[in-house]
């Protein structure tokens, strides 16, 4: 398995690091991966995206969870009024968390200054997805290399695994997002602060075994390794450094939803609901069996 032996940029607003070195990739497929990126105009579509341009076919709507981050595009005006200053139904779903409704919700359990500070490392995050080159594009390498190993390596699935117990359920959070589709690839995300160095010494002994695997007669202690794996740390988990994790993986499954033409802002099944509950409350076009439910 090719690997590229690198330190990857450190996200400097959060004081992360992303680190790609165990990540199936040399050189030349990193070359090939950033020109695929320009041919099918990744950042172009980004910056349409921020620019409010219509995004979310399945809707023919706008996308627009990156308002109340900070603005990075142009002035978004729609029926003569600037949906910047505005707090609606506009953001929901998957990526909802640095919605207003996800505001209140934060806000209710942490406090206005801590929501706030997620939404400053949300948007350093969406700043630094900008990057045409992946080399200095943490989310655009994330998306690219994970596409590869989907398409090109068959891996079928991830795997994200915090180190620091206040990230417990973010995996699941995760998978709402979008990772159930992807590949099986590891990321190991750290508080170092949290950490010490018997943490760290296993830390880099599970990316050694997931890579290497091991070979033994007894089938219980084989393991069949070849399983790339990075690592995203940092020195200590605050709400800033959350916002930019959480921009990161959203804008990770944008970029692979451009990647594959999938649209990243839609959910048809919650949407199909929508249209039944609705149908449900007026008693309109309800077969028999859907019109008894309603009764209840």
């Amino acid at each position: 398995m090719p690997t590229l032996q690198f330190k990857y940029l450190d996200q400097t607003a959060a004081g992360f690091t992303f680190n790609y070195a165990a990540r199936p990739v040399d050189q030349k497929i990193l070359e090939a991966l950033a020109e695929l990126a320009r041919e099918q105009q990744l950042i172009a579509k980004y910056r349409a995206l921020l620019d409010g341009e219509i995004m979310n076919t399945g809707e023919n709507r706008m996308v627009l969870h990156h308002l109340v981050r900070g603005q990075l595009g142009k002035e978004i005006v729609s029926e003569g009024k600037n949906l910047r200053s505005l707090k609606d139904d506009y953001i929901g779903g998957r990526y909802s968390a640095t919605s207003a409704v996800g505001g209140v919700m934060l806000t209710l359990a942490y406090g206005s200054a801590a929501f706030k500070a997620i939404l400053k490392g949300a948007h350093e995050t969406d700043r630094a997805a900008l990057e045409e080159d992946p080399r200095a594009n943490a989310s655009l390498m994330d998306a690219l290399i994970g596409a590869y190993e989907r398409n090109i390596l068959s891996y079928p699935m991830v795997a994200v695994l915090p180190c620091s117990q206040a990230l417990l359920r973010f995996p699941a959070h995760l998978q709402l997002l979008g990772f159930r589709d992807s590949q099986d690839d590891f990321d190991l995300v750290i508080d170092g602060a949290k950490s010490r160095t018997k943490l760290a010494a296993n830390l880099a002994a599970q990316i050694v075994a997931f890579a290497l695997g091991k070979s033994d007669p007894n089938s219980n202690k084989s393991f069949a390794g070849n399983r790339p794996s990075s690592v995203i740390y940092g020195p200590m988990l605050t709400p800033e450094s959350l916002g930019a994790l959480l921009a990161h993986h959203e804008n990770k499954v944008m970029f692979q939803g451009f990647l594959w033409n999938i649209n990243s802002f839609d959910q048809g099944g919650v949407q199909l609901g929508n249209v039944l509950a609705t149908r449900i409350l007026h008693g309109e076009g309800l077969d028999p069996v859907i019109a008894a439910h309603a009764k209840r």
